[in-house]
């Protein structure tokens, strides 16, 4: 796959969502206008790719697919700020968030085997309902906390029963354009729970829901989307429960993978997850922005060089193997992790850290 300008407008999007989680669950003047001013941003980019790819003959299978998954992961982190702010209520954030998921597996199963799907209006309208309501959230939130003298009227109504009864609408609504997308694409939707959901299912996780599609260091980003769990996590046992997960998920998922793309392809990412969540799950050193970065950093060292005994691991077959490979990785880099967090507590200019 070649990487396009209109693929890097879209993947500014993903960069920008958990840089808009932060802000939203800051709940500060400051914290709330920026925000607001980098949402619209990566709104309007939704726009801005679309006109490039056909204005440069760019548009490609993936830009396709990659653009409304960009959308989605903006806007979902998004909602689960303003849920995490008690703004929004879980269970419905959640349930938007189902329906896309299980709406852009079956785009990208269609992909993959070469079955075109439609797309209806209403559905496309979802995406601008969605964005245009975090933008009026965004926009309350942030005259909420300015020095107005509606100020105060503006963070009632972000705080009030409408807001409730918008969200329902707006999840109502996109449900309803989930049920209309798998009706309308029934054929494929049959063809894949009949005869490709397993394989398929495997895949996508074995592959990070997608991710280690990504043409290059799929296992770097892979390692980072497990670490940005921690913006939103910060238990050390959760750490420890998601990597024993997604070690059983990973024996019963990779094998399939590694059968259609060859031992340990670089697409196969899951076991690189399994590692990031073991170093964030060490008890002995707190879950901040310094230390998870620094552990994030020494276990991607580890399992690039791979130095013995990792290297003995990665050089056996096997879907045991490919998981040992990384969890050695992890566990080297939760060693130095530990002796530089030891370290750090006798130098006075690094105190912030630790207290961190």
């Amino acid at each position: 796959m070649i990487i396009t300008l209109p693929t890097i407008v879209s993947s500014s999007r993903i960069l920008l969502a958990p840089l808009v989680y932060v802000l939203i669950v800051a709940e500060s003047a400051g914290a709330w206008h920026w925000a607001a001013i980098i949402f619209f941003v990566g709104a309007l980019t939704d726009y801005a790719d679309g006109w490039l790819a056909r204005k440069r003959g760019e548009v490609t299978s993936f830009g396709v697919f990659f653009d409304p998954l960009a959308d989605k992961i903006l806007v979902s982190a998004a909602f689960f700020g303003f849920a995490e702010a008690d703004i929004l209520p879980l269970w419905l954030v959640v349930t938007v968030i189902v329906r896309d998921v299980i709406t852009t597996l079956l785009r990208s199963y269609a992909d993959a085997v070469g079955q075109p799907v439609v797309t209806s209006r209403a559905a496309k309208a979802k995406t601008f309902l969605q964005m245009s309501f975090v933008v009026w959230l965004l926009a309350l939130a942030w005259l909420g906390t300015a020095n107005f003298t509606f100020s105060a009227h503006a963070l009632s109504l972000l705080k009030s029963d409408i807001t409730l009864y918008a969200m329902a609408a707006v999840t109502i609504y996109t449900v309803w354009t989930g049920a209309e997308y798998l009706w309308v694409n029934r054929e494929t939707t049959r063809s894949f729970f009949v005869k490709d959901m397993r394989e398929y299912t495997s895949e996508w996780l074995a592959t990070g829901f997608g991710i280690g599609y990504w043409p290059f260091m799929p296992g770097t980003f892979g390692s980072l989307a497990a670490l940005s769990t921690a913006i939103v996590i910060h238990n050390h046992s959760f750490f420890l429960f998601l990597a024993c997960a997604a070690i059983l998920i990973g024996l019963w998922a990779i094998p399939p993978a590694e059968r259609k793309y060859g031992k340990d392809d670089s697409r196969i990412i899951l076991d690189e997850c399994v590692g990031m969540w073991i170093v964030l799950s060490w008890p002995f050193v707190p879950i901040s922005i310094f230390w998870s970065l620094l552990g994030f950093a020494l276990f991607r060292i580890f399992d690039i060089l791979k130095p013995f005994p990792i290297s003995w691991a990665n050089s056996k077959n096997g879907v045991i193997w490919v998981l040992t490979d990384d969890v050695l990785a992890a566990v080297a880099a939760v060693i130095f992790l530990h002796l530089i967090y030891t370290a750090a507590m006798f130098f006075p200019f690094v105190a912030m850290f630790v207290k961190n």
